[in-house]
């Protein structure tokens, strides 16, 4: 998942609270590099320090976002999907976006689904047998 998304200097500072069972980690979006999700669930997140936090799957809960940001909070059931540059990348070609109902609101044959303009709200990405639930505020 890249979290470069080219927001404004007050996101840059906005937090990204990495969510485990032994507690809260919370780092500036301007720190970080990226995030990747592991085929266990684990995650790994590099900061542009060249530092990593890794979480192992039996450890982490959730990551989540400033409330001003697009996304608010992610979680892992897969590894094949990742969050990045506003947009939900797959790692193979095939991607589609369902709301809380079920309905398939997007879909895609490429590595790439755009987040910008839906209705905010609880989504699920899936990928294969891969999936990603999303907030959208």
């Amino acid at each position: 998942m890249l979290l470069a998304l080219g927001a404004a200097a007050s996101f840059a500072q906005d937090p990204l609270v990495i969510r485990e069972t032994t507690g809260d980690r919370t780092v500036a979006i301007s720190q970080l590099d990226y995030v990747s999700f592991a085929s266990d669930g684990g995650i790994e997140v590099v900061l542009t320090s060249g530092e990593t936090i890794t979480v192992a799957a039996d450890k982490f809960v959730s990551l989540r976002f400033n409330t001003r940001s697009a996304v608010k909070e992610i979680s892992a059931e897969g590894g094949k999907l990742r969050l990045g540059q506003g947009q939900i990348l797959a790692d193979k070609g095939g991607i589609e976006l369902y709301d809380l109902q079920g309905r398939k609101v997007a879909s895609t044959k490429g590595r790439a689904l755009p987040l910008a303009g839906f209705t905010p709200g609880i989504y699920v990405a899936k990928a294969g047998n891969s999936s990603l639930k999303i907030e959208v505020k």
